[in-house]
């Protein structure tokens, strides 16, 4: 009976012991793979002086398209003065075309509006010849009075008559009169007329070939105020009359500041005119204007790409330490020149970041 109980404390002794080794064992350890240095592409600080500038394209204003055709067919071209790029002038004939219908038209109206003329002319040389008073001397009063019956009673038929013919003949008159004019009218369509200051953009294949159709565009001219524009954020000090050098396929315009104002976006909207010339004020023709703000001294400046920013406008970069391992570090930016930024606090020069 002894030898039982002692067994039975035996076993529980054993199974106490095995409850406070599993309380205070540790974990055994999971295999981990050797650290390796990740690798970045690195932005290096740099701190020295660089020369800013402004690179602008400048595009001109309010440029409208204006397309000229004709309404009447039938006709042949006459003389082209013009050719894509060429500037011209408002009542300018840039167009002339040939009818030989209107030509002989012309020609018949205006011969029967002359036999108009001289047959009214005429008619009424008649009248005032036939109603003048003739005198009759070595007559009898009485008939002196029935000769003034009749003449009266005859004058009144021819006047009637001659009322009646030159009525017809004014009619006439009128008529040929309206029908010159209608054929100087469609005459003066055969020629386009510059409506407005500007440049031919267009000349019509159709029209270098002689196929002139009604209401085909033969003729487009570029017109506007000779003046260009740009938007800009920047806090270059624009002041009206300053005048910068712009360029276009090697060709060079002064161009003076006529106007500084607030843009919808927080910015300004810069006008140029050009100084000297009238430029191609289509829409295809922007200037590249580059204005330097001076030399900065001793500006620390990094690739934009090695700067983030958050929603907020605050910025921040990753430094790269020698182990390999990236430090966020807050940095205040300035401006923006070409493909670098300014940074004003954070950094010292020479640090190396990284660009994800």
């Amino acid at each position: 009976m002894k030898k039982y109980i002692v067994m039975v404390c035996i076993f529980l002794l054993t199974l106490t012991g095995c409850s406070k080794v599993g309380e205070t064992a540790e974990l055994l350890p999971i295999p981990k793979d050797a650290y390796q240095k990740n690798e970045y592409s690195l932005a290096e600080v740099t701190k020295g002086d660089i020369e800013p500038v402004l690179k602008f394209n400048l595009r001109p204003l309010q440029v409208e398209q204006i397309y000229y055709s004709i309404d009447i067919s039938d006709v042949e071209i006459e003389e082209i003065n013009v050719s894509v790029g060429d500037h011209v002038s408002k009542g300018q004939v840039l167009v002339s075309f040939k009818s030989d219908e209107i030509r002989r038209n012309i020609i018949k109206y205006e011969a029967d509006l002359k036999q108009a003329e001289l047959l009214l002319e005429h008619y009424e040389k008649l009248a005032k010849v036939d109603t003048q008073d003739k005198v009759y001397t070595g007559m009898r009063q009485k008939d002196i009075d029935k000769i003034y019956e009749q003449k009266q009673e005859s004058e009144a038929n021819k006047k009637a008559n001659y009322e009646v013919e030159i009525g017809k003949l004014k009619d006439d008159l009128a008529i040929a009169k309206t029908y010159l004019e209608e054929e100087y009218a469609r005459l003066a369509s055969c020629r386009i007329v510059a409506l407005e200051d500007g440049v031919i953009t267009f000349i019509s294949k159709y029209l270098v070939a002689g196929n002139i159709e009604p209401g085909i565009r033969l003729l487009a001219e570029a017109s506007g105020q000779n003046g260009y524009s740009v938007s800009t954020d920047d806090d270059f000090d624009f002041q009206i009359g300053q005048i910068y050098t712009a360029e276009d396929d090697g060709q060079k315009y002064d161009m003076i500041v006529t106007n500084v104002k607030p843009n919808d976006d927080g910015g300004r909207f810069i006008i140029f005119e050009p100084k000297d010339v009238i430029i191609d004020p289509t829409e295809a023709h922007v200037l590249e204007l580059e204005i330097s703000k001076g030399i900065w001294k001793d500006v620390i400046s990094v690739d934009k790409k090695a700067v983030y920013q958050k929603e907020d406008g605050s910025a921040y970069v990753f430094l790269v330490t020698e182990d390999g391992f990236l430090l966020p570090k807050k940095v205040t930016i300035g401006e923006r020149v070409d493909n670098r930024i300014i940074v004003k606090e954070g950094l010292e020069g020479n640090e190396k970041l990284a660009i994800r």
